[in-house]
């Protein structure tokens, strides 16, 4: 591939083969079933309307999230070959038994990769991994703007000694991602000269031929509105969340130029996303 064009043609072509065949269309049958079978436990089980059109804009925003995050991992040049993505999801299960929000990966994510810089892993690469962590958030930002307010449920939860009402906000989105993966056979397409822009320290010798692989994902936002409506809670979470992968990606990107940066992305990228949570919280208790 010799040009952006011929890379989302490649990207394009993998990513149709993959939603159009039987195994993932099996799979996104179930996933929007689960996800009906959520959303309808909050509805009165006649009105199937409640349960399932919301699972149906749920699922279309997920494909649209997956075809621009799909981009993004392209484009930026997220290589699974260099993140261990295993370890970062045995991670952020061992985080989770300690606080289910814990699960996400900018926690998981940060501590690779500040063990991976403490012990000077040549294997890994830093703002790859930060980079991921970036691009999926910035697409969650995205999706909760979009879809993040769509059938609140009303609930009473105790503040300060009282009962307060409230909503309470829940989406689930699946998405069909395409990410590149360095062939160790030699076979596969051979890239731009100016990709990836994210370039590992040292750089990656095990050939120049990467493949283009799908990766069915699931992202998901919960949040419990009282002070606000429901659209203004997620506008401001959209926002939060947008500028903190922003800055998260722009601290990937230089520190695939910068490597002494790469301690700061690394620990901004739990930090921050804890500022996010902590923003979300303190919006929840002030008045307007």
């Amino acid at each position: 591939m010799e040009s952006l064009t011929s890379l989302w043609m490649e990207m394009g072509r993998v990513w149709w083969q993959a939603i159009s065949s039987p195994l993932f269309i099996a799979l996104y049958i179930v996933i929007f079933l689960l996800i009906s079978w959520s959303y309808g436990r909050r509805s009165p089980r006649d009105k199937w309307r409640e349960m399932l059109w919301p699972a149906v804009l749920s699922v279309l925003s997920g494909l649209c999230g997956g075809i621009l995050g799909s981009t993004l991992l392209v484009v930026v040049g997220i290589d699974v070959h260099n993140i261990s993505i295993l370890a970062l999801w045995l991670i952020a299960l061992f985080l989770a038994m300690i606080h289910p929000r814990l699960i996400c990966f900018s926690y998981a994510g940060g501590l690779l990769s500040l063990y991976y810089l403490g012990t000077a892993h040549s294997a890994a690469c830093v703002p790859q991994i930060i980079g991921l962590i970036a691009i999926l958030h910035l697409i969650e930002s995205g999706l909760i703007l979009i879809d993040g307010s769509t059938q609140p449920g009303r609930v009473s939860i105790a503040v300060g000694g009282q009962n307060v009402s409230g909503f309470h906000l829940q989406r689930f989105w699946p998405l069909l991602l395409v990410i590149t993966c360095t062939s160790t056979a030699g076979v596969g397409s051979t890239m731009p000269d100016w990709w990836p822009l994210l370039k590992c320290h040292p750089a990656d010798s095990c050939g120049g031929f990467y493949v283009m692989l799908p990766v069915l994902a699931i992202l998901g936002y919960g949040e419990t509105a009282t002070r606000v409506t429901p659209r203004l809670t997620v506008l401001r979470s959209a926002r939060n969340l947008g500028f903190y992968s922003l800055i998260l990606l722009a601290l990937a990107l230089l520190a695939a130029a910068f490597p002494w940066l790469n301690w700061l992305a690394a620990i901004f990228a739990p930090l921050g996303h804890e500022a996010v949570i902590w923003l979300g919280q303190r919006s929840q208790t002030c008045t307007e």
